[in-house]
């Protein structure tokens, strides 16, 4: 039967397993990722656990070529992590002849993952944005911080690293930053700072085509899970449908 790997455990992984199932493909789901529930969804046939991509990148490639190896009834390898995505994007991580990637070109990905980037061209577009920074360590996060002023949002270029097991923290205070940082000091490299900027968060998501909108879902986040307007997501090592066996 036809199959189909999705790399990631996400809520986008979901709507990609009912698609491909509809279609009448065999869905394989990983673990890795923050959402969790493809465990559970009736459009996946079958897990495959392994450890994260970003302990070991070069054995999880091994792990990878010897899944695919062991089956060549997958025909679509389907990245949703966005460490998965940016190694693809990136040529870090390939596959074999008989797979097909479904992935965005790795250029445009390249660019829409530069928070950087992304934020320069909004103001190129006379987007307003608050002002930012970006610091690669403590004497340039402290010196940029008092620069902006507070309150203050701090946060990874690479939205899929952590601050103290959060993906931003947010300070009042030059004191408040100076003891939140004793927390994640050892992770001062590429920190991109900003002006909090405060109000309900407007998220929009789009297909496009040849620079034309396919399709359009904008969605208005009402509340989050933390008492600083942040959000926290944990992982768990639970699944229960079986897994991959080694084919006979």
């Amino acid at each position: 039967m036809r199959s189909v790997l999705i790399l990631g455990n996400y809520r986008p992984s979901y709507i990609l397993a009912r698609a491909f199932h509809n279609r009448g493909y065999r869905v394989i789901c990983d673990m890795e990722g923050y959402e969790l529930g493809a465990e559970v969804s009736r459009y996946v046939d079958a897990l495959w656990p392994h450890a994260p991509y970003a302990k070991d990148p070069l054995a999880f490639q091994t792990r990878l070529t010897n899944f695919l190896a062991r089956h060549p009834e997958i025909e679509w390898v389907c990245p949703v992590t966005e460490p998965l995505i940016k190694a693809f994007a990136k040529a870090q991580l390939t596959l074999p002849e008989q797979c097909k990637l479904l992935n965005v070109e790795g250029d445009l990905v390249n660019r829409c993952l530069n928070k950087e980037q992304m934020l320069k061209l909004a103001q190129d577009l006379k987007v307003p944005v608050a002002p930012f920074a970006i610091t690669s360590n403590a004497d340039e996060l402290f010196d940029r911080a008092e620069e902006i002023g507070f309150p203050l949002v701090v946060r990874p270029q690479s939205s899929s690293h952590r601050l103290a097991g959060q993906k931003a923290v947010t300070v009042t205070s030059l004191e408040d930053l100076t003891t939140s940082f004793e927390s994640w000091k050892d992770e001062t490299t590429d920190l991109l700072i900003q002006r909090h900027a405060s109000g309900k968060r407007d998220n929009i998501y789009f297909a496009a085509q040849n620079g034309v909108i396919e399709r359009y879902l904008h969605a208005k986040i009402l509340r989050t899970d933390q008492a600083d307007g942040s959000s926290r997501r944990r992982g768990s090592d639970h699944f229960s449908l079986p897994q991959l066996a080694r084919p006979k």
